[in-house]
């Protein structure tokens, strides 16, 4: 698995983000998303972050994984503190 082999570092992770917000691949027009996400996959590995390039599909990935794992903290965090939103 292409992900094990390369994990990504804290350096990756922000790396990753700051493409994904420079050039904002799920809201791009009809035929640009893709494009913009190869985009966000070429830059990342020409940032020399990670110790072997990565795929579009592990970009993406690791995006959603971050994501989800920001969203049940998030969850966690107001229901400690008693927050209903």
């Amino acid at each position: 698995d292409e992900e094990s082999r390369n994990s990504f570092s804290q350096e990756a992770k922000i790396v990753l983000l700051k493409e994904i917000l420079h050039i904002q691949p799920n809201i791009s027009g009809h035929g640009e998303v893709k494009k913009n996400w190869e985009r966000v996959a070429e830059n990342l590995n020409a940032s020399k972050t990670l110790k072997k390039a990565v795929s579009v599909q592990t970009c993406q990935k690791k995006f959603l994984a971050m994501k989800k794992e920001f969203k049940s903290n998030e969850t966690q965090s107001r229901k400690s503190s008693g927050t209903s939103e």
